[in-house]
């Protein structure tokens, strides 16, 4: 056994130390790539088919989660991460996962060669690739119960090329997936008077949807360089969420806070909760109304159908 700063030294010989110091390698932009707007200007368009519907209870955004992140979450990683040497690899030879963020010159972890991200494909090939498979690797070794947990890329919706997500589900079902988090007033549903979303509602809206579908309280969404972290109340109407993180972060880093939040949503001890709003109603998970439009996303040969119904 090293210690750290020896060559040869994995992170799993001080998880606690590596988890809060390894950040996000630089996303290196193609030329090629868009330029963002100037501050003040709307964003491109993000194609999103996100449309205001009666069935969302989304009524209000919330930019305060109730506690102090940068104290929380590194309590937290303190008290369950261990830093004493683990008789454990980073690579894990059953999964194919492994450690991959490098943490220099404090961990020898090799220095990932990544393409640019030219599309959106490659751009998810750097989050699953570092901090997906690394938070995943972190939450086995440290909640042995977590193992049969995976993240998981979910498909098969006409926004697939605009909105990628990745849910932590318990394989082999996908039935039960218990994890995976600005301000913004969505419009309610008005029959007499059928208003577009702005891009940034049709983010939220397609987040919303997402989690409901899949009763996942608990996301987090990111443009890599930024992270926001969030939770729906028990009945839906109002999601919290903490400020943009940024890639860099230290107090705490992107991977405790994953690590934090995952954690939070398997209801480990000593974890946030998930809040409850005044008296609104909490409706189970398969009284979720839906749509022809909703199954059109799905099967579209399905929707037509159910539409030719009498």
């Amino acid at each position: 056994m090293g210690i750290p700063g020896d060559i040869g030294v994995p992170a799993t010989e001080n998880l606690k130390l590596y988890l809060s110091q390894a950040t996000l390698p630089l996303m290196k932009m193609p030329r090629n790539v868009p330029q963002l707007p100037p501050s003040g200007h709307r964003s491109h368009n993000i194609g999103l088919t996100t449309r205001p519907e009666r069935y969302r209870r989304l009524q209000f955004m919330s930019q305060d989660l109730g506690i102090d992140i940068e104290v929380d979450v590194p309590n937290y990683i303190n008290r369950v991460v261990p830093e004493h040497p683990l008789k454990e690899e980073d690579y894990d030879s059953e999964t194919g996962n492994a450690i991959r963020i490098p943490c220099n010159p404090t961990f020898d972890i090799p220095q990932p060669h990544m393409i640019p991200p030219t599309d959106l494909d490659r751009f998810a090939s750097w989050l699953v690739y570092l901090p997906l498979q690394t938070v995943e690797r972190a939450m086995h070794l440290v909640h042995p119960k977590s193992r049969p947990w995976s993240f998981v890329y979910q498909n098969g919706d006409m926004d697939d090329a605009h909105f990628k997500y990745y849910a932590w589900e318990l394989a082999p079902s996908i039935s039960n997936p218990n994890g995976q988090e600005t301000t913004a007033i969505f419009p309610l549903f008005n029959e007499s008077r059928r208003i577009r979303f702005k891009d940034d509602e049709r983010i939220w809206g397609k987040l919303y949807d997402i989690c409901v579908s899949r009763n996942c309280p608990y996301f987090a969404i990111t443009n890599y360089y930024g992270w926001v972290f969030g939770v729906f109340s028990k009945g839906w109407s109002t999601a919290f969420v903490g400020k943009v993180q940024k890639y860099v972060d230290v107090t705490p880093t992107i991977l405790e806070h994953l690590l934090y939040w995952l954690s939070s949503s398997m209801d480990e001890p000593g974890t946030y909760r998930r809040p409850e709003v005044g008296n609104e109603h909490i409706i189970p998970p398969e009284e979720c109304p839906s749509v022809v439009y909703d199954v059109m996303a799905k099967n579209p040969r399905a929707a037509l159908a159910l539409y030719l119904l009498d």
